[in-house]
């Protein structure tokens, strides 16, 4: 629910439900927010979802945080979802991100200090801005991106080369993984390239009405 607020009973979060495709599911919980006395900040569902299932979120009636605050967003439940249809494609994502990853554990193995890397924001927490999805931020200058491409260009050789053998059970296996690092190579690499001016962006940013 979208409401910066305090936790919620356990009671009432016990409440919510997941429905869809014939079953209903129900949140699980940590052992210290087991007790029907407790608050808890946070619910999940330990089911393993199927995929391309639309799922209807539920919440209790009289559903408040445990300062007696509504979410904002209560109007939108009963509350549409579904589960994506691109899990190869999470798949890729994850093994591009690997050689990151990689990198971020030898570097804290070996107490490497790096630079902190703000996460992207777009800004509109305060004021929507027409030209939002415009936003960009410069990656940082490193090596990553280019070992990432070569690994990339080697899974792509062997994805190949299993094909021109007809091995296809491991071609359609080890697709991700071309797919992935070139994905993740390619991303950073464009993010790297000089920045263009977006027509207009500078225009949207200066429009802002006066207050008095």
């Amino acid at each position: 629910p979208d409401q910066p607020a305090s936790a919620v009973r356990h009671e009432l979060a016990q409440a919510i439900r997941l429905q869809g495709s014939g079953q209903s599911y129900s949140p699980v919980f940590d052992k210290d927010d087991s007790d029907a006395d407790s608050v808890v900040n946070s619910v999940s569902f330990q089911a393993v979802l199927p995929e391309r299932i639309d799922f209807t979120l539920t919440l209790p009636a009289g559903f408040a945080d445990a300062s007696g605050r509504v979410p904002r967003n209560a109007d939108s439940f009963p509350l549409k979802v579904a589960t994506a249809a691109y899990l190869p494609l999470l798949l890729a994502l994850g093994i591009g991100m690997s050689i990151n990853n990689a990198k971020a554990v030898i570097e804290a193995i070996f107490n490497h200090q790096s630079a902190f890397v703000r996460t992207p924001k777009y800004g509109i927490g305060q004021q929507l801005r027409a030209d939002w999805k415009k936003s960009s931020y410069k990656a940082i200058k490193t090596l990553t991106p280019v070992v990432e491409f070569l690994f990339g260009m080697f899974f792509l050789f062997v994805v190949l080369e299993a094909a021109v053998d007809n091995k296809w059970s491991s071609a359609i296996l080890l697709l991700p993984f071309p797919v992935g690092f070139f994905y993740t190579s390619l991303s950073s690499l464009a993010r790297m390239l000089p920045s263009r001016v977006v027509g207009g962006a500078e225009t949207a940013a200066s429009s802002t009405p006066d207050t008095k």
